[in-house]
């Protein structure tokens, strides 16, 4: 991903080595091993409590600890939350990311997964 070799990956950098991940493929349980790993470390990251769901207090740790963003916590949760029990599975983190991942339906939950955004983030690299 370190396109010009200056050991940094700049934001532009990861998304383009994240599009040609994803390209060719119509899913995360399709794509690279690697791409279906980093999301399942980015479950158990998140998974404060180790109790094997994301719960909100969870969330918010991992929005702003990860991701450094600010917005509303408790209300992007609720769209994440797909079967309103207040807890995101692993399998449900899963669908999560491949919808961020590969769909550019904005109505799908997953794109909501990083915060509010303008559709599947990662399809404007593809």
């Amino acid at each position: 991903m370190d396109e010009n070799l200056d050991g940094k990956i700049t934001i532009d950098e990861w998304f383009e080595g994240m599009a040609a991940a994803i390209t060719g493929h119509e899913n995360i349980w399709e794509s690279p091993k690697w791409l279906l790993e980093w999301v399942r470390h980015g479950f158990e990251a998140s998974d404060r409590d180790g109790d094997d769901v994301i719960n909100i207090d969870d969330y918010r740790t991992y929005v702003q600890d990860i991701f450094q963003m600010t917005f509303d916590v408790d209300k992007n949760f609720k769209t994440l939350d797909t079967d309103n029990d207040g807890k995101i599975t692993k399998a449900q983190w899963e669908a999560l990311w491949s919808d961020f991942l590969f769909s550019s339906d904005k109505s799908k939950a997953g794109n909501q997964v990083a915060g509010p955004l303008e559709g599947a983030f990662i399809m404007q690299y593809v």
